[in-house]
């Protein structure tokens, strides 16, 4: 069994159609909470699954990551949490 991860930059909802995709994800640069809460629910509404691509953690522009990391806990407490994980870039 292998996963596919669509390679886009951004979660694009026309690759939905596209059942070989097992992985959507996106990058936040900035952090930007909104954005993450719109990916995540468009890709919960899939059910597949999301990873938080790279972020930039060095919290100088955008939301802040304790608001960040808050949704992304918030999702994973869930019974059924689509976020597999995160990549962040040092």
């Amino acid at each position: 069994m292998k996963l596919f991860v669509d390679g886009t930059y951004g979660v694009n909802k026309t690759h939905f159609a596209i059942s070989e995709i097992d992985i959507f994800s996106n990058h936040y640069y900035p952090v930007n909470v909104t954005k993450l809460k719109s990916d995540i629910a468009a890709v919960e509404a899939t059910n597949r699954v999301y990873q938080i691509g790279e972020y930039d953690w060095t919290g100088k522009k955008g939301d802040s990551l304790r608001d960040f990391f808050t949704v992304i806990e918030a999702q994973q407490a869930k019974n059924k949490s689509v976020i597999v994980g995160d990549v962040f870039w040092r």
